[in-house]
């Protein structure tokens, strides 16, 4: 856990362009919705807060919690730019990642998977209209796991 906090930190403060930053934010969302799924009204005050441009979670339990996130919390007061990668329903509690479609895309996601539970990565482009889509741009690379 500590070094996805590193890694996160040390991408976060960089900028993909000298007129743009990304701003990152990973959340263990703790077996969401479990048998609380109002706590989405708290993570809504947080998003609402930190406006991150890319939000990864892990210990996500179901689908419908992933589009109770996209639809309760992040697409919420005027906001509806975020999208989520497919859900992959893995052999414990998983990860998901949702993004700004204004300022970035996924190209793709794949599942590393273990024993105990999977380990995904998100690749994300930036958008810009001055670049080429996927051939001259900038990647962004995100695992999401717990360990």
């Amino acid at each position: 856990m500590k070094f996805n906090i590193l890694l996160l930190l040390a991408l976060s403060s960089f900028s993909s362009i000298a007129q743009d930053q990304i701003k990152i934010m990973y959340y263990n969302i703790l077996n969401f919705p479990g048998t609380t799924p109002q706590r989405v009204d708290t993570l809504k005050k947080i998003i609402q807060y930190a406006e991150p441009d890319v939000f990864v979670v892990n210990e996500l339990e179901s689908n419908s919690g992933a589009n109770s996130i996209l639809n309760n919390a992040l697409n919420q007061n005027g906001v509806t730019s975020y999208q989520k990668a497919a859900f992959v329903n893995g052999p414990d509690t998983d990860n998901m990642l949702y993004y700004n479609s204004d300022k970035l895309v996924l190209l793709s996601q794949q599942q590393i998977n273990t024993t105990l539970r999977d380990i995904s990565e998100y690749v994300l482009y930036y958008k810009d209209p001055n670049i080429g889509q996927e051939e001259d741009t900038i990647f962004y690379y995100f695992y999401s796991l717990h360990l």
